[in-house]
């Protein structure tokens, strides 16, 4: 949904990609409105968003690194 609003979708896409939250539909267009959702906001969530996403990938490649090293173990 966060990267839905920062592309500047429709609410109604939006909306559609809900997933997994505890807010009804009126709860989540009111707190979406992107009459609130200026362009300091686009670009802070987008620059936050990108953080994510990188630590994503960090904790990806450690976790890969973490399995390789216990590979020899395992063949005990």
């Amino acid at each position: 949904m966060v990267k839905a609003l920062i592309a500047g979708k429709p609410m109604h896409e939006i909306l559609d990609l809900k997933g997994r939250v505890r807010a009804s539909r009126e709860e989540l267009f009111e707190s979406l409105s992107t009459e609130q959702f200026s362009a300091v906001h686009t670009f802070v969530a987008d620059e936050i968003m990108q953080h994510i996403e990188q630590i994503e990938q960090r904790i990806e490649r450690m976790e890969q690194y973490l399995l390789d090293g216990l590979r020899p173990c395992s063949r005990s």
